[in-house]
């Protein structure tokens, strides 16, 4: 939650005031200014009139009847975003729309405690009215606390996955506004709040936007411009024909998979190929939203940009023949799979053989490489990669999910190398809120997006993107997507992630060795709580598995921290089931829902706010999970810095080791 800002009570200037000193987003017209807005002239009132005008209505009494209190709000205070907002080119929804409803969705302000009652109404170009219950004055920390929800909101615009509760977070506990000083985030494998640094970008930028500094046009742009070099990516590690690759923003990694899926059914075409065969590698271990996208389907009821969809329904003018096959790289006992590369290999081999029985022309395959699944996995091995697409040739597309942002800029560029369309996201190691994808496509794969004809792509696009999000470069691809609405809620999120991602690059030559230190540190801290806590039993070389090394990780080794928990009875784990509750009570002062037997020291222990990632079930038992993020990495590389973030991560392993002993009677 944003700081509020002292606790005086206001009258009706001075709550005007407060709002016109926040800046581009809530600037309030002043006396004898006039404005060109969207082609109309909105002008002040004359000399005597109240100087506070938003449309025609003062703050404090609508149609410049004079407020009858100097020292309370008597009357509803209105004011907009931007005067008077922000429209798609096509007219279909301003920002103040968009915002409001997102806001509205997240149950406006009410989760705010002593937050003033606001209404949005859309007349008008859209305005928000805020007044107390009573009528009596309204303290600046409330005013402050509504505004913050407001401007927050403008953070969201994606899937159910961030809608937000009636506690202001979203599923997995994360607000979308910079969180209190003294919250320990370690949660960076799954989803984070917004950083200190990258609020404040996405705040500047947001305001540029509302008072007309920059387009949205532009700003993705630029966002796109920025990506490559922020991720190490230099032209001179790629063949000269990868080196022009593309970049396409999407709402999240896993919609994203809808590019790749895309290519390969217009390629399949183009090769006479049968079905697509999608093969999915780590699954269970990456989004849950990966095998449903990657066949073309909705993952939720809710896309970004379209209108509410059928879940699990196939996206329009997607193939539904597309066969998705889920690889997990861990057997019924949670252990790796040591024969991971075999199997993945059988599984083309098993499409190929059941093309031919079924009479079939041979499908087209799309493998996928997954580089740091959700417990740092890496498979299968580049090797088997390499094999099958020379195989195959014009029948494979490849894909490597680097979703979480941990792998080196030489792990990427091995594989855009080899034309592979690659995945990744700003909202893991870079922190940024969730969430927010982008795909990097060599140019040998993007012919179908750039030269094909446009009613050739899929229309199912226009649930998740808009042109923007989309290069000139892909004219076919832009030209089919919707001019609007513009989904402001993804350029902030990737304006948060690509700050922290500029901040890391400028110290990445020396931040490789304080990750390592951490992450030896914190695996002793666990140790240290046997044998209540453990650690999963791949040690640092989940690499080993896919016979690959860990140089081109993030700091050459895996940054989550994968983390057991013996049961209260001290017989057995805690299941992906206990450990969802545990998860929760670690994001919230879960001191009162202790039993009466738990001993002050224990209550005290668990009031921390502790962000870590979501439960991960690995056959009978669930891992929680401590990870390396760009913040930390920079924070650990600082005097002073490693041993203060050892004293936070001990804070998080008792707290995890109170909630466990007293998980079956935790509520």
């Amino acid at each position: 939650m944003a700081p509020f800002y002292g606790s005086s009570a206001l009258d009706s200037d001075a709550a005007a005031l407060l709002i016109s000193d926040r800046g581009g987003p809530f600037c309030l017209l002043p006396d004898g200014e006039q404005r060109s807005l969207g082609g109309s002239t909105i002008r002040a009132p004359p000399s005597g009139a109240s100087p506070w005008v938003r449309h025609g209505v003062v703050n404090g009494a609508p149609d410049g009847a004079p407020s009858d209190s100097s020292t309370c709000l008597s009357r509803p205070l209105k004011f907009t975003l931007r005067p008077p907002t922000v429209m798609c080119p096509d007219g279909r929804q301003c920002i103040n729309d968009a915002v409001a409803e997102v806001w509205a969705r997240g149950g406006g302000a009410s989760w705010l405690p002593g937050a003033p009652a606001v209404k949005y109404s859309p007349a008008a170009g859209g305005s928000f009215a805020l007044s107390t219950a009573d009528g009596g004055p309204l303290s600046d920390a409330a005013l402050s606390a509504a505004l913050d929800s407001i401007e927050a909101a403008a953070l969201d615009a994606g899937d159910d996955r961030l809608h937000l509760t009636d506690e202001g977070v979203n599923r997995y506990f994360c607000a979308p506004v910079a969180p209190p000083r003294d919250t320990i985030l370690r949660g960076a494998c799954t989803c984070s709040p917004p950083t200190p640094a990258g609020w404040h970008s996405a705040c500047g930028l947001l305001r540029d936007l509302w008072t007309g500094c920059t387009t949205f046009e532009q700003a993705t742009l630029s966002i796109r411009d920025r990506l490559p070099a922020a991720l190490g990516l230099e032209p001179h590690m790629l063949p000269p024909a990868e080196r022009d690759v593309q970049v396409v923003l999407h709402p999240s990694g896993s919609d994203a998979e809808l590019v790749p899926l895309a290519i390969a059914e217009a390629r399949a075409a183009e090769a006479r190929c049968g079905r697509v065969v999608n093969i999915i590698a780590a699954a269970g271990e990456v989004g849950s939203g990966t095998a449903p996208a990657a066949g073309g389907r909705h993952f939720s009821a809710f896309p970004p940009v379209g209108e509410r969809v059928l879940l699990d329904g196939v996206a329009a003018g997607f193939s539904p023949t597309t066969t998705v096959v889920e690889l997990p790289p861990r057997g019924a006992n949670g252990q790796v799979l040591g024969d991971y590369d075999e199997r993945f290999v059988g599984a083309v081999d098993a499409a190929e053989a059941a093309a031919v029985e079924a009479g079939e022309a041979p499908p087209f395959f799309v493998l996928h490489a997954v580089d740091g699944s959700k417990t740092g996995l890496r498979v299968p091995s580049v090797s088997v990669i390499d094999q099958l697409r020379i195989r195959l040739g014009s029948r494979v597309l490849l894909v490597l999910d680097a979703c979480q942002c941990r792998s080196d800029a030489a792990e990427l560029a091995w594989y855009l190398g080899r034309g592979a369309v690659v995945l990744i996201t700003a909202s893991k190691f870079f922190a940024a809120p969730g969430f927010c994808g982008a795909v990097l496509v060599p140019p040998s794969a993007a012919g179908p997006l750039s030269t094909g004809p446009t009613e050739a792509i899929p229309r199912g696009f226009r649930d998740y993107l808009t042109c923007s999000e989309v290069p000139h470069s892909m004219p076919s691809l832009r030209q089919a997507l919707p001019t609007g609405p513009n989904n402001v809620g993804l350029l902030l999120r990737w304006e948060c992630g690509l700050t922290e991602m500029e901040l890391y690059a400028k110290q990445r030559s020396c931040l490789d060795a304080p990750i390592r230190m951490w992450i030896h540190r914190v695996k002793e801290l666990v140790r240290q709580r046997a044998p209540w806590l453990s650690l999963l039993d791949e040690m640092d070389e989940c690499a080993v598995a896919a016979g690959t090394t860990g140089v081109t990780r993030v700091g050459g080794v895996n940054t989550i921290v994968s983390v057991k928990f013996l049961s209260g009875c001290g017989e057995g784990l805690l299941t992906a089931v206990d450990l969802r509750k545990l998860h929760r009570y670690l994001t919230r002062d879960a001191s009162a829902a202790l039993p009466p037997s738990a001993t002050p020291e224990e209550r005290a222990a668990v009031t921390h706010v502790c962000m870590v990632g979501q439960p991960v079930k690995l056959g009978p038992y669930g891992v929680l999970r401590l990870a390396m993020s760009a913040p930390l990495a920079r924070k650990v590389a600082t005097p002073g810095g490693l041993e203060e973030a050892l004293k936070q991560d001990a804070i998080v392993l008792d707290k995890m080791v109170i909630l466990g002993r007293y998980c079956d009677v935790l509520a």
